[in-house]
């Protein structure tokens, strides 16, 4: 499923640190970043996040082919701790805050 989360930023991402974000959310919840007409027109644009791509586009299809599932059987006991489950084997856990947290 190709998805976009722009409206969680203000713009389309330019910075690494922002594509980071962008592919670290993209990820958690199992949707590619639609924001890859960027990469088409402008190769340096490509050639600056590569490395992020390159970190996070497998996994993504990794979870994107064990498939989302509805019911975790896992909660966090942090609200900014969020997880998610793609098929029997692989749970996401994400950060949702700015500052370091910790679950159990």
């Amino acid at each position: 499923m190709v998805c976009s989360i722009a409206p969680c930023f203000s713009k389309i991402p330019t910075t690494c640190a922002t594509v980071e974000r962008f592919w670290r959310v993209g990820t958690f919840f199992g949707v590619y970043p639609g924001f890859n007409w960027r990469y088409q027109i402008d190769r340096a644009y490509y050639e600056k996040h590569k490395a992020i791509i390159n970190r996070y586009l497998p996994v993504l299809k990794q979870l994107t082919a064990a498939g989302w599932a509805p019911i975790t059987n896992a909660k966090s006991d942090n609200r900014e701790v969020w997880i998610e489950r793609y098929g029997d084997a692989f749970f996401a856990v994400m950060n949702a805050s700015d500052v370091e947290q910790s679950a159990a």
